[in-house]
């Protein structure tokens, strides 16, 4: 069996799921080192501006260790720790999460030092046009680390494009997924009419979810506006649900609290999105930027037709335009997107459909094959 250390800042809900999987693989031997095991317990998380722990992140299917406790690190310690663990284990392949920080930057020396060959995954892109202090980071990334690097793990098109014209490097791909909550959690008829009585919904309206840290970059208000705007435009009833929590939620309730059409239903664990991904009929995430956006593809796994902006960077991969949602350019076009899809039967059909089968692709088994072809080359 080849052995992979992968190095990860904490426990993360949305990776488990994959390493999970890899940790049964026959050909890899597959060991997360975690920097920290703070979010394993309750924690503030500023963010969503409140206290969260996320169901079941505790029960890791995959062997791990923890070099700190909580949010407590010593950066000495954190280099003989890693050290140590490297040395004794002695794996073929480091991979490592990120590298702007100094953890992950040490790392990478380390392992290379020690003849252990380095895989670096990230989010990074050049959709927006970095500030002085990103673009001093890359450059001497890729002019001192990059040749310490063995291979790099593309997530998508736009982080392609970001390793294409900063390094000649082999780049690898492996798909961003998150565990699919549709296989994991059934939800029943009777469970979404209870959700809805409970929410003070109508039987057969139509459903628009968002489902994000209410916070500036995420521009939930524009959504909000731009619902109340067109409302009128709709044919049959169509509620509009805000779940999450951030700095901006208690202004924006207080502000549209007299709309009965629009329901706040704070931060929504793992183990209840099903319902609320099951109610929807139309995912939308307006964000003014997201490096990935990680809950398109958990809509997607739920057969959502999806509304994004096109400053969410997952949409270039998930989002085929008029096939199965719209990356819009402004409000005239969101607004536009939205009636179009709440009022044409056959369109959601199809979008929902198609938002199925493109999601298939990214998967975990998909995931889990691209890296096993990796190793294998």
């Amino acid at each position: 069996m080849i052995k992979i250390h992968y190095f990860l800042d904490h426990p993360i809900q949305y990776q488990n799921p994959f390493l999970d999987k890899l940790s049964l693989s026959k050909e890899i031997d597959l060991k997360v080192i975690y920097l920290s095991d703070f979010s394993l317990k309750p924690y503030f998380d500023k963010g969503l501006n409140r206290t969260i722990k996320f169901d079941d992140i505790e029960k890791l299917g995959h062997k791990s260790y923890f070099l700190f406790k909580d949010k407590k690190k010593s950066k000495i310690k954190f280099l003989v720790n890693l050290t140590k663990i490297l040395i004794k284990e002695k794996p073929k392949y480091f991979w490592v999460h990120g590298y702007s920080n100094f953890y992950s930057i040490s790392s990478i020396i380390i392992a290379a030092l020690l003849g252990i060959k380095v895989l670096l995954r990230g989010e990074s892109n050049n959709f927006f046009k970095k500030n002085l202090n990103s673009k001093i980071k890359i450059y001497f990334f890729f002019k001192i680390i990059d040749p310490l690097i063995t291979g790099y793990l593309s997530i998508g098109k736009k982080n392609k494009e970001f390793y294409l014209n900063n390094t000649k490097k082999k780049i690898y791909k492996l798909p961003y997924i998150v565990g699919d909550l549709s296989k994991k959690n059934i939800v029943r008829k009777e469970d979404l009419i209870k959700l809805k009585k409970k929410l003070g919904i109508k039987q057969n309206s139509f459903i628009i979810f968002y489902n994000a840290k209410i916070i500036d970059r995420k521009n939930p208000e524009l959504l909000i506006s731009s619902f109340l705007r067109i409302r009128n435009n709709f044919k049959n009833s169509v509620y509009l649900i805000i779940a999450g929590d951030g700095i901006l939620k208690d202004k924006l309730m207080k502000k549209y609290s007299n709309f009965r059409y629009i329901k706040f239903v704070g931060f929504i664990n793992q183990n209840l999105l099903s319902q609320f991904y099951t109610l929807s009929n139309l995912f939308i995430l307006p964000s003014k930027y997201d490096a990935w956006g990680l809950v398109i593809n958990e809509a997607m796994n739920f057969s959502n037709p999806i509304i994004t902006s096109k400053n969410v960077i997952s949409s270039y991969d998930l989002v085929k335009q008029n096939i199965n949602g719209v990356a819009f350019n402004n409000r005239s076009h969101l607004e536009k997107s939205i009636i179009k899809i709440v009022n044409n039967k056959e369109i959601q059909k199809k979008y929902s459909r198609n938002s199925n089968l493109i999601i298939k692709n990214w998967s975990i088994e998909v995931a889990n094959k691209c890296l096993h072809e990796l190793i294998r080359k």
